[in-house]
């Protein structure tokens, strides 16, 4: 339930499917529509000034016609700017997605388009969206091949989801194991008591180098 005074979250996709009428070009008023066919010629602004016969337009009719003008001029600036609001509700809507999703916000702005299906060619870019570090070869290879849901390499959004939240962090752990194992030596690896040993054992060399060399008594006589 949104606080009071907020305005409510409405999702960017059903914004899109609700866009204003379009805005009509106003050189093209006197040309379409009813007005197809009447007119002849026009000046700079698409108004008539001419009938279809080449005939110049009479005193009245140059009123009309730019009394026409002026109101469709009007309503074009109208919906020039409910385009423009509409399209600052959906940037809006869209950033706020982010905040609220930003799975399904980061898999909509690494494709084409918002609406198109992700390839595994795509996930490094959505790996960037979602504020990731980037990935280890190793990982990214994981990403693509457990997440690809097609022969064509498609990453739907939910299978997406599913691995995020349940194999992707032992799949990267397992990776680090493969690499640590790969590169280190079975001797390198000591357990906590082959370390304590160690440990003595250089500590009690240090000790006998810092009591210097034993020397016998009965010598100096």
């Amino acid at each position: 339930m949104a606080k009071h005074g907020a305005e409510a979250f409405v999702d960017p996709d059903e914004i899109e499917q609700s866009p204003p009428p379009e805005a009509v070009d106003l050189k093209l008023h006197f040309q379409t529509g009813s007005h197809a066919g009447q007119w002849g010629d026009f000046d700079e602004r698409g108004v008539p000034h001419a009938n279809v016969k080449g005939k110049k337009l009479t005193k009245k009719e140059k009123e009309l016609v730019e009394t026409e003008y002026m109101s469709a001029k009007k309503r074009c600036q109208h919906q020039l700017k409910a385009w423009e609001e509409w399209e600052l509700r959906l940037n809006k809507a869209e950033k706020e997605l982010g905040k609220r999703d930003r799975v399904r916000w980061a898999y909509r702005a690494s494709g084409p388009s918002k609406h198109a299906t992700l390839h595994i060619d795509e996930l490094e870019d959505f790996v960037a969206k979602m504020g990731w570090e980037p990935l280890s070869p190793a990982d990214l290879a994981s990403f693509q091949e457990r997440t690809a849901s097609s022969s064509e390499g498609e990453v739907l959004l939910e299978d997406l989801r599913t691995y995020m939240a349940t194999d992707m962090a032992m799949d990267f752990l397992q990776n680090r194991m493969d690499l640590f194992f790969g590169t280190c030596s079975v001797e390198a690896v000591r357990s906590p008591r082959s370390w304590r040993r160690k440990l003595e054992k250089q500590e009690d060399q240090q000790d006998q180098q810092d009591l210097g060399p034993l020397t016998d008594s009965s010598s100096s006589d």
